[in-house]
């Protein structure tokens, strides 16, 4: 009677270390296909941090050229025809005509 009981837990542990290690496979092809898509998503964050980076330059850029463009404006607006030198403090004169 113990030989069988032995013999039927010998099998019964035989069945779940099985059950056990397909799980195991199982789970190690999740985590595997996990960690690829991990490396994909940090390749892709990576290019786009990149990409930020530069996208950044340029408006620096542009942004710099567009106050110089607006200085330079500006100072052809403020600037007086006969003289030739800016309006720091513009008054209005009142005329009666």
């Amino acid at each position: 009677m113990f030989y069988i009981s032995f013999y039927l837990l010998d099998e019964h542990d035989q069945l779940l270390q099985g059950k056990l290690e397909k799980e195991k496979q199982r789970l190690d092809a999740i985590i595997q296909k996990k960690e690829l898509e991990h490396r994909l998503l940090m390749s892709q964050l990576n290019e786009i941090k990149t990409e930020n980076v530069k996208q950044e330059d340029v408006v620096l850029k542009v942004k710099d050229d567009i106050l110089s463009n607006f200085a330079d404006l500006m100072e052809t607006e403020l600037q007086c025809s006969i003289c030739n030198e800016l309006f720091v403090f513009v008054s209005i004169l009142e005329v009666d005509r």
